[in-house]
């Protein structure tokens, strides 16, 4: 019997769903969009008519080094989820279909990032259930959020240990 091996927590992630239903009837509501990521939210806000989500997804590697796309550009098999990179999928979007967040080229990152991981922020329109869902993915983390009506700050503390 061919016993297969337990995956490891770096290999067990969290999902953070956005639904937006059309409430004009309160006794029958309708579900018109459903948007979904790879990763745990850390907060959100609503300004105006838009959704704020700011979500920490784990790097996914398990300690070792993260191939980034430099190492497999002569591999055109070869997708940006291939990478590590978190995925979303929006039912205005073909049909729900998971899609990279973003293309490798369009992730940032920090410098001397403590304790790295993906910080994923997104930006759901909410008077449309077909308007793109904007993001941005940054090698970061977050852990506090403070918006403002044109500013959206995220803050993470660093922690510096001292061993004996």
């Amino acid at each position: 019997k061919m016993m297969m091996p337990y995956p490891g927590y770096y290999y067990q992630q969290n999902r953070t769903e956005v639904r937006t239903y059309n409430v004009a009837d309160h006794a029958d509501p309708k579900l018109v969009r459903t948007v979904s990521f790879d990763g745990t939210r850390v907060s959100t806000r609503r300004i105006d008519d838009k959704l704020y989500l700011v979500m920490n997804r784990n790097l996914g590697w398990g300690g070792y080094p993260m191939p980034m796309a430099a190492n497999v550009k002569a591999s055109t098999s070869v997708s940006e989820t291939d990478v590590g990179i978190p995925t979303f999928s929006d039912s205005a979007v073909s049909g729900g279909k998971e899609a990279p967040v973003v293309r490798c080229g369009d992730v940032s990152i920090l410098p001397h990032v403590p304790q790295p991981e993906y910080m994923i922020v997104a930006v759901v329109p909410l008077n449309s259930a077909t308007a793109e869902v904007k993001r941005e993915l940054v090698v970061g983390s977050a852990q506090n959020i403070y918006a403002s009506l044109k500013n959206l700050y995220v803050a993470t503390p660093r922690w510096n240990y001292v061993w004996d």
